[in-house]
């Protein structure tokens, strides 16, 4: 989010108008009696959100209309998933998409905004894939560099992770 608009100073809401993780989960669960399979948790990076462990506790109790478990998934922007990783698994996450929207350090940063670089980013994927699962590499593990077609420059990636590079 641009800082020249989302400064320190800018009018956030208040806890007080924010849904309740109770409430988030009742609304989760009319959508899923309506037959609604797999819930994504999104925003401005939910792993800001204090607690958040105990929403997807919440939400993967639910059932579908078939009682099969809903489906979680969560996007992040990967900067804080690697110390959460085996906790947020545990809590219910069955799936995690980080968005990497430039594999070059200067292009990244100007991107989104942050001081952050790729290998920050990259070495989370890897630890989520680790720590998220029971044998590293099992299933998929991907992240998006949408704006940018630097293909090659996936060798710069972790071992043992997939890579998928979209345009």
């Amino acid at each position: 989010m641009p800082r020249d608009v989302f400064d320190a100073d800018y009018p956030s809401l208040r806890a007080s108008e924010r849904l309740s993780f109770d409430q988030m989960e009742k609304v989760a669960g009319a959508f899923s009696s309506l037959g609604v399979e797999k819930i994504c948790i999104t925003g401005g990076e939910p792993l800001l959100r204090r607690g958040l462990e105990s929403l997807i506790e919440q939400l993967a109790r639910l059932t579908t209309v078939s009682g099969k478990p809903t489906g979680i998934a969560m996007t992040t922007n990967g900067s804080l998933v690697a110390a959460r990783a085996r906790a947020l698994r545990d809590a219910g996450l069955g799936r995690v998409t980080v968005n990497l929207d430039a594999v070059d350090d200067a292009l990244f940063r100007r991107m989104s905004d942050v001081a952050l670089s790729v290998s920050r980013i990259l070495d989370g994927i890897e630890q989520a894939c680790l720590r998220g699962r029971t044998r590293p590499g099992q299933g998929e593990c991907s992240n998006r560099a949408r704006r940018q077609r630097q293909r090659d420059s996936a060798a710069r990636a972790p071992s043992g992770i997939g890579m998928s590079l979209c345009a």
